[in-house]
């Protein structure tokens, strides 16, 4: 069997429409050819034509493991089906970059899709702009638990310019079959806009419009209005923690995040509290330069400090109530490394600790062996359980579960 003869023969039974037959024919082709990956992203296409997540993502798993340089459309130039491959391929082979690139060409298909604003910065130039705070990282002490994450040489160099690579939030299909493909994506923009408008009573979603810069994707809704996942997540998880602890714009509190990524909280708590300081801590010292260098540029320069887990044996900058979060990293660390954060944050004065997680149990990522539950450790640090909710309540049977506690 040559290639024009299973391609061939495939968008012929395509078009009769014999799919049972069509997929036999691909399926024979892949044994036939067991180092190409195109038979393999042929049946990802005809599952993603069915609608058959499961049998897609199988498929582009197998492909993965071909490592083909580039993902060719072999059946179909479907649009929708090429978002839909695209955000299986960047589920199952994450951190390869070429992959994320191409969700992105994908997403520029549709009008709704806003392109990110490049950052302006070459590989050369944002390794000079990031220099100093690596080597200032690289003389300060170091803590156990910068060598227990699993990111600590993740980060590839040449996410630097792009700053926040958030093609990976557009990746809805990746984990869920409900957010597969452009209107369901586009759909849960919309659902997530509308629950965080009604909580929204710090009017906090005009002042977090997204700008586009630095990698931001952002939706065009049906009702024209521009949103992105940076905006509709920080309004909902700080207009609830304003909420439960009593917090207007006028307060003066201290944030403490935990696995700070590139500032994206740090920046909009700041926006929402213009009176207060806060500490974006990583441990990852190439993550954290992103972020030092990001809050530079969103003006944030004199209220927060960038740095690894070691600054919590400092004392820390004024403010109350001071409060920890962790937005989803722990659901991507292994337990060990929640250990020794929680061992941290039992010799820092803090108040409360605001924990995100991917999924409603919350369980870590272990490197050998299932995921383990997160909570158990948490409350044996000496944390009360205060309060959980699903993040929104659009997605109570999706995961995204939002837990606060209260020093003990």
């Amino acid at each position: 069997m040559s290639d024009p003869d299973w391609t061939g023969a495939t968008r012929l039974l395509l078009a009769l429409p014999q799919l049972s037959a069509a997929h036999a024919v691909l399926a024979t082709a892949a044994r036939a050819f067991p180092d190409d990956a195109r038979p393999w992203i042929a049946l990802a296409e005809l599952a993603a034509l069915a609608d058959d997540y499961p049998a897609a993502r199988q498929a582009m798993q197998q492909a993965a493991q071909r490592k083909p340089a580039t993902l060719p459309a072999c059946l179909t130039d479907d649009a929708d089906v090429a978002l839909r491959l695209a955000q299986l391929w960047v589920s199952v082979d994450g951190q390869h970059r070429p992959s994320r690139f191409w969700l992105t060409r994908c997403l520029e298909r549709f009008a709704w899709f806003v392109p990110p604003v490049p950052s302006g910065y070459s590989a050369q130039s944002y390794a000079a702009a990031v220099a100093p705070t690596l080597a200032r990282l690289a003389a300060a002490p170091r803590h156990p638990a910068e060598a227990l994450s699993f990111w600590t040489h993740w980060l590839d160099p040449s996410d630097g310019p792009e700053l926040r690579g958030e093609v990976l939030l557009s990746q809805a299909g990746a984990h869920r079959p409900a957010h597969w493909g452009a209107a369901r994506l586009l759909e849960r923009q919309r659902l997530t806009r509308d629950a965080a408008r009604v909580e929204d009573t710090l009017g906090l979603l005009p002042v977090f419009a997204d700008d586009g810069a630095f990698g931001a994707l952002r939706f065009r809704l049906e009702d024209g209005d521009v949103v992105s996942r940076d905006q509709i997540n920080s309004a909902v998880e700080l207009n609830w923690l304003a909420a439960r602890l009593g917090l207007t714009r006028g307060s003066t509190p201290l944030l403490v995040d935990i696995g700070a990524g590139y500032g994206r909280l740090a920046h909009r708590f700041l926006q929402a509290f213009p009176a207060a300081r806060a500490l974006a801590l990583d441990a990852v010292p190439g993550t954290t330069a992103m972020a030092e260098l990001y809050l530079t540029a969103r003006g944030c320069a004199g209220r927060v400090e960038t740095a690894g887990p070691s600054r919590l044996l400092a004392p820390l900058p004024p403010g109350a109530p001071r409060i920890a979060t962790n937005i989803n990293s722990w659901s991507e660390a292994p337990l060990a490394s929640i250990r020794a954060w929680l061992e941290l944050l039992a010799g820092a004065d803090i108040d409360w600790l605001l924990l995100a997680t991917h999924d409603a149990t919350a369980v870590t990522l272990e490197c050998d062996g299932p995921g383990q539950p997160m909570l158990p450790a948490i409350l044996e640090a000496g944390w009360i359980l205060e309060d959980d909710r699903p993040r929104f309540a659009a997605e109570a049977g999706w995961g995204c579960r939002m837990w606060l506690f209260r020093r003990g």
